[in-house]
């Protein structure tokens, strides 16, 4: 019994000690989750801090987005508005500030007066108060308009107020051009029109118009008309005091229409009435034949139009005859294109004489170049005009002139004559060295002023001054004579000098001196040779050949020019 309950006992005390263990490990198994748990939760917390930065990270990164793109919108926004301004300042300008600098290199520049296509906007300061200008405009309309007796024509108005508008400049050479004479100075200027085929020349100052050429086989020629005669009236209308293109617009007109004429012939001292049938006239602007045998001679009327071809095709001819010499007569030859000038000058001089341009680098002149023309503004050299053609003319040359050779003349002749390539022989010339720029506006009509001034490559100041004469005589072979400032000198019946001196604006100006001419300081350079035709001059020249010469030219100045040439 004993060993019964005794070995009871021993499994009642194993059984304990197995569910003691149990109770151990169950304890220790609930500690271990306890601990995971609490980790599980650290980790929890830690994801949930992470979401929620990711969370803001995604915030700021679409805020972000958002600003850029707004950045980006306002950036287009001001580049748009940026052009947009700058569109319209530029429609601004272009449209209602007709002011053009003048043209650069290879431009066309017409009657030695700039066309300006491409052209910078000058500034407006000193512009007349518009505002002022249409209410006191407005208040003499109405007075005009309530109790005027005539029909006013509004158009004719209108462009009278232009005219004096640019009269009021005081540029003697500015102008303004209705649509229709613009329209004829523009079919002048190609070389072809419809009217009576005459060459005409109009005094500055006294508005007097002078027929300087008559075109042959023209309707002028067959009408009668002579070279010197003046225009007085065209169809009955007294032009003696219109402008030069108004007298021409009156002129112009339809193939096979007639236009009556009145004109002043001093040599019969009369009106001469003459009826032209208008007919296309093609400028013949050159006429040339051989004098004496050898000598080349070259009458250029004008440098418009058809001018360069026609002279490049007359001088090869010449060449083509073996002539020693040429005279380039540019008598009455009021200018022209300052273009055909420098196509003229390029394709007489050789390249790369340098002359004028080695010591001039502060002009910014291209070193070792031909320089045939510059220009200047108020302040500045503006353009330079160079020689780049490869070609000459070998010929010794001479130009003659007088008082109505002006502006693309007088530059011509003095560039040949500052590369020692010409002499001068005749009388001085008008003195315009300034250029004109003529502007197209949208009614077909133009506006033409002073811009700038032209120089021949020494920079002599050819405005107001002239070219004097290397050999200075009238056509008639007197001799003339300038003092030191240019200025013509004659003498009176009782031998004192009488001064023949012209203003700013080129008014004759006559002053008397107690002095003789002699007695008076003649400058005695290079411009300004007072040599005439007289058998002391001429030694050299056979006396038969010359006594048989001076009988028979009248014209005393080309029988000058054979003479030096031959």
């Amino acid at each position: 019994m004993s060993d019964i309950f005794n070995q009871e006992n021993i499994e009642n005390h194993e059984n304990d000690e197995k569910l003691e263990n149990e109770q151990i490990n169950q304890n220790s198994f609930s500690e271990n989750n306890q601990g995971d748990v609490k980790v599980d939760d650290k980790l929890n917390e830690e994801e949930n801090v992470v979401d929620k930065l990711n969370q803001e990270i995604k915030k700021l990164n679409h805020k972000l987005v958002n600003v850029k793109r707004k950045n980006f919108i306002l950036f287009f926004l001001i580049i748009i508005i940026i052009i947009s301004v700058a569109l319209g300042i530029y429609y601004v300008f272009t449209q209602y500030i007709p002011y053009y600098r003048i043209a650069r290199n290879k431009t066309k520049i017409d009657n030695l007066s700039i066309v300006s296509t491409d052209s910078e906007a000058l500034s407006v300061e000193g512009g007349i108060d518009l505002m002022k200008f249409a209410e006191k405009f407005q208040i003499i309309d109405d007075y005009i308009n309530l109790y005027y007796y005539y029909d006013k024509d509004n158009e004719k108005i209108l462009n009278e107020m232009f005219k004096g508008y640019v009269k009021g400049l005081g540029d003697k050479y500015a102008e303004y051009m209705p649509a229709t004479n613009y329209e004829n100075f523009v079919s002048e200027q190609s070389g072809e029109y419809y009217g009576i085929g005459a060459g005409v020349t109009q005094d500055a100052d006294t508005k007097e118009t002078k027929i300087t050429e008559v075109y042959e086989d023209s309707p002028a020629e067959k009408a009668g008309v002579k070279v010197d005669d003046i225009f007085k009236t065209v169809n009955g209308v007294d032009v003696s005091k219109y402008e030069l293109t108004d007298i021409v617009n009156l002129i112009k007109g339809k193939e096979g229409t007639t236009v009556d004429i009145g004109l002043y012939r001093a040599s019969e001292d009369k009106i001469v009435n003459l009826t032209c049938t208008r007919g296309k006239v093609e400028l013949k602007l050159v006429h040339y034949e051989i004098k004496e045998k050898d000598i080349g001679y070259l009458r250029y009327s004008e440098f418009s139009g058809k001018g360069y071809a026609q002279f490049v095709s007359a001088i090869n001819d010449l060449q083509k005859k073996k002539v020693k010499g040429l005279i380039i007569d540019l008598r009455n030859n009021p200018g022209g294109e300052l273009s055909i000038v420098l196509n003229m000058l390029d394709y007489i001089l050789r390249d790369n004489d340098g002359k004028f341009t080695l010591n001039q680098k502060e002009n910014n002149f291209v070193p070792g170049k031909t320089l045939l023309v510059y220009m200047k503004d108020k302040t500045e050299i503006i353009d330079q005009y160079y020689c780049q053609d490869k070609h000459q003319v070998n010929l010794p040359i001479v130009i003659l002139t007088n008082g109505a050779s002006a502006s693309a003349s007088e530059l011509f002749t003095e560039a040949l004559r500052d590369y020692g390539k010409a002499k001068v022989v005749g009388e001085k010339t008008y003195g315009k060295g300034v250029m004109q720029s003529l502007i197209p506006l949208e009614d077909g009509s133009a506006i033409k002023f002073t811009v700038a001034g032209y120089f021949p490559p020494s920079g002599y100041e050819i405005d107001k001054n002239g070219i004097k004469p290397d050999y200075a005589l009238e056509y008639d072979g007197t001799p003339v004579t300038y003092d030191e400032n240019g200025n013509e000198i004659f003498e009176d019946e009782n031998g004192n000098a009488i001064i023949l001196e012209k203003d700013d604006n080129m008014t004759p100006l006559i002053k008397s001196s107690t002095s003789t001419a002699s007695e008076i300081k003649v400058n005695k350079n290079e411009n300004s040779d007072t040599l005439n035709i007289t058998d002391t001059n001429f030694k050299f020249v056979n006396e038969d050949w010359y006594i048989k010469m001076e009988k028979e030219y009248e014209d005393k100045q080309l029988l000058q020019a054979i003479v030096l040439l031959k």
